[in-house]
């Protein structure tokens, strides 16, 4: 394992410290109002380029996308009241926006108070807030909330922990489409997280996921947003049901087989941040065991200490009638360096998802895969 995926999985399990179920309580401080603190599992293998965020132009049409079906069927388990508000350009249902990939993660590029911004883009959790890496700044009219107290949290490994307060309301401006009254979390630069992510800003969850029905399509990197009354799926994609789960992530039925055993049935977390195809905590419960013959690794430091895990490989990953072969897994040990309040069984990565092209429907708790040019290419 090269040690820029040595840091990334380190990241990664931070991350999961950083997941606090419902209820629960932060060490050392009064928790802040409506803050569920979800840092996706992120991963610095690239340095970010600069660009010019499309500009904005045409009639705009502002809305709240409240929680509602798609047309025609009713929403089972719509993902609750959308942060801010929104203006798509032209007065249409949908609005587009590139992205391209920052290491094993997705960028889309914006404005605030006129600079340019990088942000990546989290659904580990549906986590209202805008996330900021490295303090205040002033170019970007983003400070801490007079009399915000501090947040700790902690996270995988032994001790300590990372701080974190709430931040004024923010606009966002990607050209085809402007966020306003957009919540903030910010990380002071003694945190040191804006150092694993040179030129980012920061990162976005339920800014779009609680808006709009969103599909990512990983040949043409293009993220289309489309309001939840208007969606119809397109393409030959099947859906795979999502179920919210008590950790707060949102899980689906996959099918996986490891190297000398039968086929099991578990349900895995999804995360546009995991830089792993699969993240597997062992599980004996589940009959999840890493493979013979792989070696334990350091892996990084997590919040509270050092994260240690094995690399290897299972046969087999079937999501809806969709197989994959030799897929490369991450096994971390079962309550070694992972609170399973936070995360069970382990989660699906960017490395498995972008295989497809993928549409999240939090509003029917639905999740389209239709293969693309990437379905068949073997994993590393």
């Amino acid at each position: 394992m090269g040690s820029l995926d040595i840091l990334g999985f380190a990241l990664i399990l931070i991350i999961w410290g950083y997941r606090p179920r419902k209820g629960h309580r932060m060490h050392n401080s009064k928790p802040l109002l409506g803050v569920i603190v979800t840092i996706a599992g992120l991963l610095l293998l690239s340095s970010c380029n600069t660009g010019t965020a499309d500009q904005p132009g045409g009639k705009a049409a502002e809305g709240r996308a409240e929680p509602q079906g798609s047309a025609g069927s009713t929403a089972v388990n719509p993902p609750g009241e959308a942060p801010g508000r929104y203006e798509i350009a032209a007065d249409r249902n949908t609005a587009t926006l590139p992205f391209e990939f920052y290491g094993m993660n997705l960028l889309i590029r914006g404005e605030i108070n006129g600079k340019r911004v990088n942000l990546l883009i989290d659904n580990g959790r549906l986590w209202d807030q805008v996330w900021f890496y490295n303090g205040e700044a002033d170019s970007l009219d983003l400070h801490y909330l007079r009399g915000a107290e501090v947040d700790t949290v902690v996270g995988a490994g032994e001790e300590g922990g990372s701080d974190i307060l709430e931040g004024n309301p923010i606009d966002i401006d990607f050209g085809s489409i402007r966020f306003f009254d957009q919540p903030t979390l910010i990380s002071p630069p003694e945190a040191g997280w804006g150092g694993f992510f040179p030129g980012v800003a920061g990162q976005v969850s339920s800014m779009l996921f609680k808006h709009f029905v969103v599909t990512f399509d990983f040949i043409e990197s293009v993220i289309t947003l489309t309001k939840p009354e208007s969606f119809r799926p397109a393409g030959e994609g099947k859906a795979v049901p999502m179920q919210l789960e008590e950790n707060g992530a949102y899980s689906i039925p996959v099918t996986i087989r490891m190297p000398d055993s039968e086929e099991l049935e578990v349900r895995l977390d999804i995360d546009l941040g995991g830089i792993y195809p699969l993240d597997l905590i062992e599980n004996e419960a589940l009959n999840i065991r890493r493979p013979e013959n792989s070696e334990k690794q350091h892996l990084g430091y997590g919040a509270s200490g050092e994260i240690t895990g094995y690399v290897g490989q299972i046969d087999m990953v079937r999501i809806g009638s969709y197989t994959l072969d030799n897929v490369t897994a991450v096994f971390v040990e079962e309550g070694a360096n992972v609170n399973s309040d936070i995360i069970h069984a382990g989660t699906i990565g960017l490395p498995l998802m972008r295989r497809f092209n993928i549409t999240f429907d939090y509003f029917n708790n639905l999740m389209y895969f239709e293969p693309n040019q990437s379905f068949g290419d073997s994993f590393e």
